[in-house]
């Protein structure tokens, strides 16, 4: 882990400036960025190694996706159904060979678990009711792969618990 006095904090507050404007929250909500909703991650990153000040940090935090193809497939077109904005999540691989090609060689990188529930899930991004119920049954019948990889759980109230890997 990095220690806070470690970080450029001026070449992380002109990351703010990099955001595509689609990636801006509504005027009611703080505005928030994940890569996975950028049209290009090599165009973003090509900009952060532009930007970036010699020597400085980029501090990089993103859903994580399976390294198998199938579960990965499965993964994305959950995301994209619920919600549109998606538009993919890549694997720690693909994340490093994205960040080597934009010259910003990973110095320090690490995988973690964060473990989420279905229907909040759903509730946060505002996914119609009738693409919820899709879902819904669509996760009770995911590929034998997606539920190991995502630890997918059936829960309370037509619910799942699952992870999924934070880099």
């Amino acid at each position: 882990m990095l220690a806070p006095q470690a970080l450029d904090i001026e070449s992380i507050a002109r990351y703010e400036m990099l955001k595509p404007l689609h990636c801006l929250g509504r005027a009611d909500e703080p505005a928030g960025t994940a890569p996975h909703h950028f049209a290009s991650i090599d165009a973003f990153l090509m900009e952060v190694s532009r930007v970036l000040s010699p020597g400085g940090t980029l501090l990089l935090a993103d859903t994580c996706t399976s390294e198998d193809a199938e579960a990965e497939a499965w993964h994305n077109e959950m995301e994209l159904r619920r919600d549109p904005s998606h538009i993919r999540c890549l694997s720690a691989s693909e994340w490093l060979n994205a960040l080597e090609r934009a010259g910003l060689p990973s110095d320090f990188h690490t995988l973690t678990r964060v473990n989420m529930e279905f229907n909040s899930w759903t509730e946060r991004s505002g996914t119609p009711a009738d693409e919820v119920e899709r879902l819904r049954s669509d996760w009770a019948a995911a590929p034998q792969i997606a539920v190991k990889e995502y630890e997918l759980t059936p829960a309370n109230n037509d619910s799942f618990t699952f992870s999924r890997q934070l880099g």
